[in-house]
C-alpha cells in the first residue's frame, strides 16, 4: 500500500511541475528595440514624449536596441550610435565594450532596472551613476517598445 501511495505522490509531483508556466526571465523580456517616452535628470522631468516645450527635446530619437541577446545598440542624445554587449545581473542592465566608446564611461554603462511590465514591452531604468553628457545627473528613463 505504501509503494502505491508514493508512486502516486510522484506522479503528481512531475504533472505539478510540467504544467507550471514558466515566467519569462528579465533577460527575456528586455529583447526589445526601445524609445523614451519620457525621462528625468536629478528628478526634473526634461523629456515627454509628444511634450509641447520640452527641456531636452532630443530625447525624441533616443533609442536603446536590445532585440538581439546579449548584443546592444545605444542611441544617445547627440544622435551617435554605439554597440556592444548587455548583461543584466542582479535587476542591473550593463552594457559593455560600447563603440565607439561614450564620452567619460569607458565603454560601460549601468542602469538600475526600476520596473518592467510582465509584457517587457514598458522598462524604467535609472542610471547607476552621473552621466557625463547631461552633466553628471542621474538619469530615469520611462522607455516603451513598440
Amino acid at each position: 500500500m505504501s509503494t502505491k501511495v508514493l508512486q502516486f505522490c510522484l506522479i503528481l509531483l512531475l504533472v505539478n511541475v510540467a504544467c507550471k508556466d514558466s515566467a519569462p526571465s528579465i533577460e527575456e523580456k528586455i529583447q526589445k528595440v526601445y524609445t523614451a517616452v519620457s525621462v528625468t535628470q536629478d528628478g526634473l522631468t526634461v523629456y515627454t514624449q509628444g511634450g509641447p516645450s520640452n527641456l531636452v527635446p532630443q530625447y525624441s530619437t533616443f533609442k536603446l536596441d536590445l532585440s538581439v541577446p546579449g548584443k546592444a545598440v545605444l542611441k544617445d542624445i547627440t544622435a551617435e550610435t554605439f554597440t556592444g554587449n548587455y548583461t543584466v545581473t542582479d535587476q542591473v542592465l550593463t552594457l559593455t565594450q560600447l563603440s565607439p566608446e561614450p564620452t567619460g564611461t569607458g565603454g560601460t554603462m549601468s542602469y538600475s532596472i526600476t520596473s518592467i511590465s510582465e509584457d517587457g514591452k514598458s522598462l524604467v531604468l535609472t542610471t547607476t551613476k552621473g552621466q557625463p553628457k547631461t552633466g553628471h545627473t542621474i538619469n530615469v528613463y520611462t522607455l516603451k517598445s513598440n
